[in-house]
């Protein structure tokens, strides 16, 4: 599922942050323009998402403080965010990755405070793609691939008190495995065979535990997970764009349908996060025809 959501799009234009309040099971726009637009991760009154001006070109990271101007994180032709983790052992952060000019995809560190870029530990980055990171505590959850690949095929757990890196998925044969959400204990990942069939994945980190996400032989993808174990991900059409797309919650041990979008709009990059004691859903809206957005919904 990696970067199945950018599309050669017009160019952007100035940037909106859109004051929407969000009544229950109704989704409604984050950023508002006409711009090649995706990627987000929300926290504590902070919003990141990325920006380009269409699928090959150059594309940055915005970072915006409420009431504030956004900040523009240049650090490569590519950037995309992970999540934001506030108060942390690490401090005030934005995980993101890039794909530089020249050279790998590589994690970087944004502090919120202070507006620095900064390297996570040795043996984080190395000569392959690492990608797809997100911070919770004492962990970075993140990808890795072949050099230069189109997509992952590790999901790694990297702890920085025991400074130890675990493997916990590896991609089914001739698929992707690609690391999506940490929070508190516990992390997701989304596993594609060569089918399309993808599924998601919860990870328990203080037991080992896995849980499949239900998938009615269709596909899952793109999940998120808050700290008591809830998990948001996409279910939808393995092989075509914008087919019976839904936003699912799992919790309690099953799943319910969140939200179901009109045919032909296509669903990437949950971010779900506690705002105002709720949980709030933030997420890539595509139309398949059309211009991607940032959208958000209750969850």
């Amino acid at each position: 599922m990696r970067r199945n959501i950018r599309f050669a799009l017009p160019l952007a234009v100035a940037i909106s942050i859109v004051g929407t309040t969000v009544h229950a099971g109704t989704p409604a726009k984050v950023i508002d323009t006409t711009g090649y637009e995706f990627g987000s991760a929300s926290g504590e009154g902070w919003i990141a998402w990325s920006k380009g001006v269409g699928y090959g070109g150059d594309h940055d990271l915005y970072v915006k403080q409420t009431g504030q101007p956004a900040d523009v994180v240049e650090a490569g032709k590519y950037q995309q965010a992970g999540n934001i983790e506030i108060a942390g052992p690490n401090g005030d952060i934005l995980v993101f990755h890039i794909e530089p000019r020249v050279g790998d995809a590589e994690i970087r560190f944004y502090d919120l405070a202070t507006g620095l870029v900064s390297a996570p530990p040795a043996g984080i980055n190395t000569a392959k793609d690492d990608d797809f990171p997100s911070i919770s505590g004492n962990h970075l959850l993140f990808s890795r691939g072949p050099s230069h690949g189109s997509f992952s095929n590790r999901v790694l757990l990297y702890d920085f008190t025991l400074m130890d890196l675990t493997l916990i998925a590896s991609a089914p044969t001739g698929g992707t495995a690609t690391a999506d959400s940490i929070r508190g204990d516990f992390a997701t990942y989304t596993l594609c065979p060569a089918t399309g069939r993808c599924n998601v994945f919860r990870h328990r980190i203080s037991t080992g535990g896995k849980t499949k996400m239900p998938n009615p032989d269709r596909a899952t993808y793109w999940s998120s997970v808050l700290e008591d174990g809830t998990v948001y991900y996409v279910q939808g059409s393995p092989t075509r764009c914008g087919v019976n797309t839904r936003i699912m919650r799992f919790q309690g041990g099953s799943a319910t349908n969140l939200h179901s979008f009109p045919s032909g709009t296509e669903i990437a990059d949950l971010d779900a996060v506690i705002e105002l004691a709720q949980p709030l859903v933030y997420f890539t809206r595509v139309r398949c025809r059309g211009l991607p957005g940032i959208w958000k919904i209750p969850g």
